[in-house]
């Protein structure tokens, strides 16, 4: 995975001084570029020192200096008297310089420069020899890169060539810089994941989605169902209070025999004139249930529902109801290619089995 490098964002143009260069000279230097600082070189082009806009403020502090045989006249001579008589860039350079190598991540020029409290450091190649200078807009600098081309870049770098993993296993969104991932992954790679791309220069937050790749990851745990002998107005009155349009129906064991609607109550119940309250809700269920296993991998739940044309499917674990996993829980946590997959090919063709829909 290739990272932005000091040496694509550096400035290589480099304004910079020799060691006999005179006061009157850095200033000018300063004025005309519009810099805070020049690196000082030695024969050899390497960086010795910086002369910084502090260094040149210390030669011109003795104009302002404390009354002569005061006690902070002599703590200012400490402090000033080298540079307050310096007159080239040997003798106002602050030395040993702090530099940075050409090769090194942005991150890390960016810790530098933090960690010190610099605005720019020189950037220097593996010979020592001074190649750039980089500041603080500088390594900002990636942060400013478009979405679409963040995007990419994660799919391609982590993704693809880092993970190896096909191009729907997960999809990438940015905005802002700010990263959300989603798909269903083995489980010991979601932290991974999230790990590589959060380095990927650029990326300003990762907001990590993803799921193990078995439906137990990708279901709505817990489940609404009623027993097979109980009425139809039982049924209704129960989707009322849980706020639910399906009920899975259950024999005394807790075994799923069969799966009931809102639609199955009104269209089947009481649009032919039965009697809510003596009718038992199996009589109205759709008992070929399918259903899938916990541990089953989410591409077989959602191919499973492609070809039954559902819009839910119960998830089971010994025999027992654990979850459901419905339409809305694939838009929510797989790629959208999935739940457009799965839609599309529902609705494509009128379907032969309209069980639990």
């Amino acid at each position: 995975m290739r990272h932005t490098t000091v040496a694509d964002v550096m400035t290589r143009d480099v304004v910079s001084v020799d060691v006999d260069t005179p006061f009157h000279h850095i200033v000018q230097l300063l004025t005309q570029h519009g810099i805070s600082g020049v690196p000082v070189l030695d024969a050899r082009h390497q960086c010795i020192g910086m002369v910084t806009e502090a260094d040149l403020l210390a030669r011109q502090s003795r104009l302002g200096g404390p009354i002569t045989g005061t006690v902070w006249a002599v703590l200012w001579k400490k402090t000033f008297a080298r540079k307050s008589e310096a007159l080239t860039a040997a003798q106002l350079m602050t030395a040993p310089v702090i530099t940075v190598m050409s090769d090194a991540r942005v991150s890390a020029a960016a810790a530098i420069l933090a960690r010190h409290d610099l605005r720019c450091a020189p950037v220097i190649d593996p010979e020592g020899a001074m190649v750039g200078i980089v500041g603080r807009r500088d390594v900002l600098a990636v942060y400013l890169r478009p979405d679409e081309e963040l995007a990419e870049l994660i799919q391609d770098d982590v993704v693809h060539r880092a993970l190896w993993l096909p191009p729907t296993a997960v999809s990438v969104e940015v905005h802002a810089g700010v990263v959300t991932l989603r798909g269903a992954v083995e489980a010991a790679m979601i932290g991974l994941i999230g790990s590589l791309v959060a380095a990927v220069d650029g990326v300003v937050e990762v907001r990590n989605r993803l799921i193990a790749d078995t439906a137990r990851a990708l279901m709505h745990a817990g489940v609404h169902s009623i027993g097979a002998g109980e009425s139809v107005a039982a049924a209704a009155h129960r989707m009322r209070a849980d706020n639910v349009g399906t009920l899975l129906v259950v024999d005394t064991t807790g075994t799923v025999t069969g799966i009931v609607t809102d639609r199955d109550l009104v269209l089947r119940c009481v649009a032919d004139g039965f009697d809510a309250q003596r009718t038992p809700v199996e009589a109205f269920a759709t008992h070929a249930v399918v259903t899938a296993q916990a541990d089953q991998h989410v591409d077989d739940v959602v191919a499973t529902m492609r070809g039954h044309r559902l819009r839910r499917v119960p998830i089971l674990a010994h025999g027992r109801p654990v979850g459901i996993v419905t339409e809305a829980d694939i838009a929510r946590r797989l790629p959208r290619a999935a739940t457009g997959a799965l839609v599309k090919h529902r609705y494509s063709t009128r379907p032969a089995d309209r069980s639990h829909r």
